[in-house]
């Protein structure tokens, strides 16, 4: 199977060319807390290795600004062009179903994630952060203290996991294990989780070959029992204002908790 991983360096990247976007220039928009200047602020180790999934310069760009200093503790994962692939390419790379009437978008999207997730299992790594660029990770004291306060609660009350969200729709929850901590029974997104090995392995056997779309897929493991989620409360992480790759004519706007989740009909691209 096909990986498009810029793991070790990041040469000249070759974008992809997609559709035109009219996304928000976030600068003077409230995305949340201000970066911090202190350069010391230290990453969560429970969050390595990290990898972002990007088709568009511009996100990516916008992801490493708000993230800072800790832009070298992530590695960009170049994703897959659904625009530019047909769609026998994914059902024979095992991912789509060849039956299902999944858009372009989200082919591209469903196969970016599960060559990380394929990466994750072949390496053998114990546990990752898989976030999309559009995720509003800010380089900020609370964000260490917020992540900080979440990882403490999972060691101290022994919570196994599979797959662990950090950013998702608010207002979408199920039964609260803690006090910041919830069992998902609503699509979550993919915007930012964390993944561990076996959570990966569990993936690529039930999972695949999807005939909808990635977060839904992975909740139907979820609520069969066969992958064990669970959710951040509140969202650690939110999203900046973006025209959706994956449902052309569509925004996504929860930017911040002063911006509840919303998805805007825009004109057809």
């Amino acid at each position: 199977m096909t990986s498009t991983s810029l793991l070790d360096t990041h040469p000249k990247i070759n974008w992809p060319t997609l559709p035109s976007v009219t996304d928000d220039d976030p600068q003077g928009l409230d995305l949340g807390e201000p970066l911090s200047n202190d350069p010391n602020l230290p990453w969560n180790p429970q969050l390595s290795p990290a990898f972002v999934v990007s088709i568009r310069k511009h996100r990516w760009e916008g992801l490493q600004a708000r993230l800072k200093y800790w832009d070298k503790n992530v590695t960009l994962w170049l994703g897959t062009n659904g625009y530019e692939k047909p769609k026998d390419f994914f059902v024979q790379e095992g991912v789509v179903h060849h039956g299902s009437t999944l858009g372009q978008g989200q082919r591209g999207c469903i196969h970016s994630h599960v060559s990380i997730w394929r990466h994750i299992v072949k390496h053998g790594i114990p546990q990752a952060l898989i976030m999309e660029d559009d995720c509003n990770f800010r380089y900020s004291e609370q964000t260490v203290e917020k992540l900080s306060s979440l990882f403490s609660t999972i060691a101290e009350k022994k919570i196994s996991f599979d797959i662990l969200y950090l950013a998702h729709r608010p207002g979408l929850k199920g039964e609260n294990i803690t006090e910041n901590l919830y069992n998902p029974q609503k699509s979550q997104g993919t915007v930012a989780y964390v993944l561990t090995l076996e959570g990966a392995k569990k993936l690529l056997m039930h999972a695949l070959p999807m005939s909808k779309a990635v977060d839904l897929s992975i909740l139907s493991l979820t609520k069969t029992g066969v992958l064990k989620a669970v959710s951040s409360d509140p969202p650690l992480f939110w999203i900046v204002p973006i025209d959706s790759d994956t449902s052309p004519g569509f925004r996504h706007t929860f930017t911040s908790e002063n911006y509840p989740i919303l998805s805007e009909k825009m004109s057809p691209l």
